[in-house]
């Protein structure tokens, strides 16, 4: 008799592989008053750790985010969210732009 013919079988295949999601991480950025309007560019839910710096003292302000401090290096932190994107952080005291959040 002839024995039977058994197909070669292919070797499992794995799964393919993902990467979880990333996740947006922490972001420290600083910009200062007085100089040229400056553009901080964060990913949309990361923590944003934001130090606004001036030769002055001054009351500093977070649109949208409504957050308020004041002195001459005050650092704000909070999570970037893309319905506040392009918030404008200002000064109080002079009422002019110090920077905007541009979420991404």
């Amino acid at each position: 008799t002839v024995p039977p013919t058994v197909a070669p079988t292919a070797p499992p295949t794995a799964p393919p592989t993902t990467k979880p999601p990333s996740k947006p991480g922490t972001v420290t950025k600083s910009c200062s008053a007085g100089g040229p309007v400056t553009s901080v560019k964060v990913p949309a839910g990361a923590t944003l750790i934001l130090t606004v710096t001036s030769t002055t003292e001054q009351e500093f302000h977070v649109h949208g985010y409504d957050l308020l401090g004041s002195g001459t290096r005050f650092t704000f932190v909070l999570t970037a969210d893309p319905k506040f994107d392009g918030a404008i952080v200002e000064s109080h005291t002079t009422q002019k732009p110090i920077c905007t959040i541009d979420v991404t």
